[in-house]
């Protein structure tokens, strides 16, 4: 009995997604952004809202479709790398903004090229001053920088980073534990480590083992672009750029590894054989190059204005322009749909605090705002 009404349950679900499209629209139509990459609200204040760019600019604005002014809060274009991936990627509020006050970016900077995590504070003049760097870490190539920072339900400070660029990890970063390239690692903001300017939760599953980094969270990645927290069930799930053959999408757990560069997606690369006795996770989905060539990875909605939506985390390719969404439970696929091709060049997905969805249009330069789903 329990299995028929799960049938019946998912063809219901498939037949409220089928043949639906997106509705969007430019959620600050006066204003224009350079490369935008993220979109926060601010965690206090609902009517005041943030857009950076990748070139090393962040703006403050009125939350609302009637602003006609952006506010610059922060330039480092000075000093950072903005060779096509490269730039300011990333940033995250501190769970307790409110009392710390404090903001963590992430941004390469050159010469030497390095990845950068610091924490940022506003000074009295309303702009934003680098309080410390917490995590530097050095970078081979100019691509492949993954780039997205979040905390996670735990209050852990997770940072994805790529396996350092080329083509092909020719250092066999993805599964080399020795370095932080190629992983998820997660530290604790607010404690240090010896010289660390963080601490190492004792819970991190690579903990105490020789040669391995232990801020390693999950590893046997190539470049993780993009990952979020279902803020119903903690769930995290990634999107991973591929290589060659697929883009995949991966439900991310503790002491992980997802493969690359023994495999992309869920096909062997080139002429890598598995070893023994290692354990490498499939993607919760992975689709063909034809379909797209640059994973963007969104958001599980949990929001309440796009009912159709409920559950699925979105998804799309940066360089096709097509979207999907899915449902998945305890990293077993449930159902996936392609949901069409949108004009967007889609660089992040975006949420506000009512679990609404928004996404950046890169090439376009516009906060675009999801309002349906019909």
């Amino acid at each position: 009995m329990k299995t028929l009404f799960y049938s019946l349950f998912l063809v219901l679900s498939v037949c409220a997604v089928e043949n639906k499209k997106l509705i969007t629209e430019v959620a600050f139509p006066k204003l224009k952004f350079d490369r935008p990459i993220e979109y926060h609200v601010h965690p206090q204040n609902t009517k005041r809202a943030f857009v950076i760019e990748q070139r090393g600019k962040a703006y403050e604005l009125v939350n609302d479709a009637s602003a006609k002014k952006k506010k610059l809060i922060l330039d480092i274009s000075d000093i950072i790398s903005t060779q096509n991936e490269e730039g300011l990627l990333s940033w995250a509020f501190h769970p307790d903004f409110k009392n710390t006050g404090r903001i963590y970016l992430y941004y390469t900077v050159k010469k030497p090229k390095r990845s950068h995590v610091a924490s940022y504070k506003f000074n009295g003049q309303g702009k934003l001053k680098l309080e410390e760097l917490i995590l530097e870490v050095a970078q081979p190539y100019w691509n492949h920088n993954g780039g997205q920072i979040a905390f996670g339900p735990d209050g852990y400070l997770y940072i994805g980073l790529g396996d350092g660029g080329a083509g092909g990890d020719p250092k066999n970063h993805g599964q080399n534990m020795n370095t932080l390239l190629g992983s998820i690692i997660r530290i604790d903001v607010n404690s240090t480590n010896g010289n660390k300017k963080y601490g190492i939760p004792a819970d991190n599953p690579f903990v105490g083992k020789k040669g391995v980094q232990p801020e390693i969270f999950a590893y046997g990645l190539r470049n993780p672009w993009r990952f979020s927290f279902d803020p119903k069930t903690g769930d995290l799930i990634c999107a991973d750029v591929g290589q060659n053959k697929q883009e995949e999408v991966d439900f991310i757990v503790s002491g992980g590894n997802y493969g690359w560069r023994v495999y992309e997606g869920d096909s062997t690369f080139k002429r890598e054989k598995p070893v023994a006795g290692v354990e490498y996770l499939k993607p919760l989905k992975a689709y063909p190059r034809n379909m797209g060539t640059s994973i963007t990875g969104g958001f599980v909605y949990r929001g309440t204005k796009i009912p159709s939506l409920q559950g699925y985390y979105i998804y799309c390719d940066y360089a096709s322009n097509n979207f999907w969404v899915l449902k998945q439970q305890r990293g077993k696929l449930i159902e996936n749909h392609h949901i069409g091709k949108y004009r967007f060049a889609v660089s992040s997905f975006a949420v506000d605090h009512q679990g609404e969805l928004y996404l950046c249009s890169f090439k376009e330069g516009n906060i675009v705002r999801i309002v349906g789903f019909e």
